[in-house]
């Protein structure tokens, strides 16, 4: 990647972090991170990748449309890339998760641009990156309370659901005579 295109990434990283905070509220996480790509087998490096990390109460309204919002607003900043590189990546985190712990620990950020190198960070290993936004959401407490309750919610389906499942095969196998 050449030295001009890189620096028009990150004050464009930087721009899109700014705007998207100012339209929507702020990030919990805004992360740009390069990361080792290893073969399918992980026992050599075949190259290496970028990776937007991001995390903000309102991306988990609809994660498909803010996923989409942010590949528009960072495409521009991608051109002049090698057409053989991939592109960047744009990778979610949801509030709740360990790493992100981690993160606002290591490092609380919100109006400044923390440069990074060779960190494990979010469950990977990155050769450098930079963040622009890291920091606990207000209501985080209320976040973590709403995550659980769906969660409970969610195991109570699947064990409904697998009750009736086991009711129905019984009723099956009592009709064909084999109970």
């Amino acid at each position: 990647m050449r030295i001009g295109v890189f620096k028009r990434l990150i004050a464009g990283m930087e721009r899109v972090e700014e705007q998207v905070s100012a339209e929507r509220g702020p990030f919990s996480l805004f992360a740009l991170l390069e990361r080792e790509d290893w073969n399918e087998y992980d026992n050599y490096p075949v190259g290496h990748s970028w990776h937007l990390f991001v995390a903000a109460p309102w991306i988990w309204e609809d994660e498909m449309v803010a996923w989409k919002y942010l590949r528009e607003l960072a495409k521009p900043y991608e051109e002049g890339w090698n057409p053989f590189e991939r592109s960047l990546r744009i990778q979610t985190v949801k509030l709740t998760s360990p790493y992100l712990e981690e993160v606002w620990e290591y490092c609380s950020t919100e109006n400044g641009m923390v440069e990074i190198y060779d960190v494990d960070i979010l469950d990977v290993t990155a050769r450098r990156g930079y963040i622009f936004a890291s920091r606990r959401p207000d209501n985080f407490d209320e976040i973590r309370q709403a995550a659980q309750q769906k969660l409970e919610q969610e195991r109570e389906r699947q064990d409904r659901l697998a009750k009736e499942e086991m009711a129905r095969l019984k009723e099956e196998m009592q009709a064909r005579g084999i109970l």
